[in-house]
């Protein structure tokens, strides 16, 4: 377990994959690996539904990594401190590499109370929501998260899913809902005895 045998099985995947598309980029290797990960029906070592802070994508699945319909940049929306009162938005280029034009339906999915009781990721939205791609062909979708609409202070994570004509693909979304920075209130004292104005 840990990184000393998930290392060397993530490289051995990554090396099937260029083997399989010696033209596609490390980034691209990375995404296709990422976006067909076991993300559903994964647990913590208490039980719980895994998430993204506890898996990223999730457990590498090998089964459609050579043919996973559309390469994500990035293949993970990680928002950081975002504070309240305020909306941020962050841009997903998407290239098809499915042989056929795909359409996808895009949506957010929150695992966090078990799998069987998934629901939308509150305050995290995707536009557009449905959209096609064709083989080598890019557009870009927006994802934005809004801390008034989400689950409030502190961790905010859960899934973009695209759920394509023959193809699927998801990727881990995070945000760290936090308390908008409060005005400080600044006494200034003239106190240095001069009888001069300042």
């Amino acid at each position: 377990s840990g990184t000393s045998m998930a290392a060397p099985h993530v490289a051995g995947a990554a090396i099937l994959v260029r083997q399989a598309h010696p033209n596609w980029t490390n980034a691209q290797i990375k995404s296709a690996l990422m976006s067909t990960s076991k993300y559903l029906d994964v647990y913590n070592y208490n039980d719980t539904p895994a998430q993204p802070l506890d898996m990223g994508a999730g457990r590498l699945d090998l089964t459609n990594v050579l043919n996973p319909g559309v390469l994500l940049d990035p293949p993970s929306v990680s928002f950081g401190a975002v504070p309240t009162g305020t909306v941020q938005t962050i841009a997903v280029r998407l290239t098809g590499v499915a042989t056929q034009t795909e359409t996808y339906n895009a949506s957010t999915l929150f695992t966090g109370n078990g799998f069987t009781a998934t629901t939308a990721l509150p305050g995290v939205t995707v536009t557009p929501a449905v959209f096609s791609l064709a083989f080598g062909q890019t557009r870009v979708i927006s994802v934005t998260v809004d801390p008034a609409a989400s689950q409030g202070i502190g961790e905010n994570q859960g899934y973009i899913v695209l759920d394509g004509t023959a193809h699927d693909a998801h990727l881990p979304v995070w945000a760290r809902v936090v308390p908008a920075a409060q005005a400080k209130d600044v006494l200034i004292i003239d106190n240095d005895a001069s009888a001069l104005d300042p």
